[in-house]
């Protein structure tokens, strides 16, 4: 039956919903297939190395193998999961982590019963999701989605993605962000940043990059439009965490003052902090492998600053004050920390290194040079030595 007045009312026909169901199954299957290979691999190599480097006897146990990926970050994060950021015998260093990923995997713990196992797989799952925006963004930014996906699975510290680490959920929140921020969607966007810096400090640098985003897509008579009051949604997450530090630690910074004392994240300056780093790289005195580190500190440092000039060119201002400010702001502490691992969830830089290997022979070669590399720091991570 017509409308009144009007054409027929028209109902998408078979066709169209099958066509709709395969562009659907289209979107994910790259994605999945760079998710499974890759996490894959990472287990893979991870529980080979646990084997043929046990100094023990007979096969490691099935409990041995999974603790073994409480390292480092992880067993913070972990604890906080147990214990929460207050209460008798709790570590004080626990204060300086976001809270968004230790309750996730207390969630998932409560169904799983494995306080590790439940870690695993909220970031398996958060780096699936991470997959499939980074992709979207990419070809929607009118980079390659292939190349972007191709350079986040076989990134040096992509070991990341699948510990017990925040890493792949604050990637899908910051990708996220800007892909919906594109799409003109401000509250997804919002939200997602939202779950970005609800995960780790870093995604603070989120604010100014999707505030340039919104002020190229505005017009002049348009800059005060309710849309860009979703923009600060993303600040909500640090703000309620510092309510809680002031309610029940007494100070609003804690988490700040946590990163000074503790993690060496004292303002400097570039040249001194780059000064440092230099020496503690060349220092004979540190052990092997915290010198090899710090010299992966200083070529992610060159790496990153390479994607910022490349962004420059291309025009990409959302992109580069996002990954500026954040890259920015490591740069200028005690020493270059973490810098490999920020660069891991810095999404530009897998959209320019995704551009850079196009061609069969660009991807051969970002393949294999990244899973070496991937593959030495799995095994690194996996024996407790200073991974980034």
């Amino acid at each position: 039956m017509g409308q009144a007045g009007g054409s027929p009312l028209k109902h998408p026909g078979p066709d169209a919903r099958a066509l709709a169901r395969n562009r659907g199954r289209e979107a994910w299957s790259g994605p999945l297939f760079f998710w499974l290979v890759s996490r894959a691999w990472t287990f893979l190599a991870g529980f080979l190395s646990l084997w043929l480097l046990s100094r023990g006897k007979g096969f490691l146990s099935w409990p041995e193998l999974v603790q073994a990926w409480r390292r480092w970050d992880a067993d913070y994060y972990l604890k906080i999961a147990a214990s929460g950021y207050t209460g008798p015998g709790v570590d004080p260093r626990v204060v300086a982590f976001f809270p968004l990923y230790p309750a996730l995997t207390k969630a998932v713990w409560l169904l799983v019963g494995d306080p590790v196992i439940s870690g695993l797989l909220v970031s398996l799952a958060s780096s699936l999701l991470a997959f499939r925006l980074l992709w979207a963004l990419a070809e929607e930014s009118g980079y390659s989605g292939f190349g972007a996906a191709l350079s986040l699975a076989a990134f040096p510290t992509a070991v990341f993605l699948a510990a017990p680490y925040p890493e792949a959920l604050f990637l899908a929140g910051a990708a996220g962000a800007f892909l919906y921020a594109r799409r003109g969607r401000w509250l997804a966007a919002g939200l997602l940043a939202a779950v970005a810096t609800a995960s780790k400090p870093q995604g603070l640098f989120l604010l100014p990059g999707l505030l340039v985003e919104y002020l190229l897509v505005s017009r002049p008579r348009r800059l005060l439009s309710h849309h860009l009051l979703w923009i600060p949604l993303a600040s909500l997450p640090p703000a309620a965490f510092s309510f809680y530090q002031k309610a029940v630690l007494g100070n609003p910074l804690a988490w700040l003052q946590a990163q000074q004392r503790w993690w060496w994240r004292q303002y400097v300056g570039p040249w001194r902090s780059f000064l440092a780093t230099l020496a503690g790289a060349r220092f004979q005195g540190f052990p092997t492998n915290w010198i090899m580190a710090l010299r992966m500190e200083l070529a992610a440092a060159a790496l990153g600053l390479v994607v910022l000039a490349l962004l420059a060119t291309r025009r990409e201002w959302g992109f580069l004050a996002y990954a500026g400010t954040a890259l920015g702001a490591f740069m200028v502490s005690t020493y270059y920390f973490s810098i490999p691992r920020l660069l891991l969830v810095l999404f530009p830089v897998h959209l320019e290194l995704g551009r850079a290997a196009r061609g069969l022979k660009g991807a051969v070669a970002l393949a294999l040079l990244g899973t070496a590399l991937g593959t030495v720091g799995t095994v690194v991570y996996l024996q407790g030595m200073w991974f980034f």
